[in-house]
């Protein structure tokens, strides 16, 4: 049916997730699938001001065992170093100081560094 998204075959699917920084463009990038879920879209610039969050579409979060390949960051996560994903902080609210929560792992056609850069991150409560 359209719009619904049915059940994931791990983890948990999400909805109410904003961005800062950036906004999430569902026509870019190339579909691919997780979790038998087709999944699609990437990170695309803020529009700014007024725009400077944007809602997320209902995402899929799992864990994942950790690949060797990935740089691990003490009390954060490991970083993918890979050019089509960008590793995005999530945070609790805005107040980053004290509400780290996770690293998301977001689909990017520009270089990943551009977002760290940008301070782009994934927020629970905007508020």
């Amino acid at each position: 049916e359209d719009g619904e998204l049915g059940r994931p075959t791990e983890g948990v699917l999400i909805h109410g997730l904003v961005l800062e920084g950036a906004r999430w463009d569902e026509d870019a990038g190339v579909e691919y699938e997780v979790a038998d879920l087709e999944c699609g879209g990437a990170l695309s610039p803020s529009q700014g001001g007024e725009n400077a969050f944007a809602p997320l579409p209902t995402v899929l979060v799992r864990a994942v065992p950790p690949s060797p390949e990935w740089q691990c960051l003490a009390h954060a996560g490991f970083l993918r170093n890979s050019p089509d994903i960008a590793d995005t902080p999530i945070f609790a609210t805005r107040d980053r100081a004290s509400s780290f929560i996770a690293l998301a792992t977001l689909r990017t056609e520009d270089e990943s560094s551009r977002w760290a850069l940008s301070g782009t991150a994934v927020l629970l409560d905007p508020a």
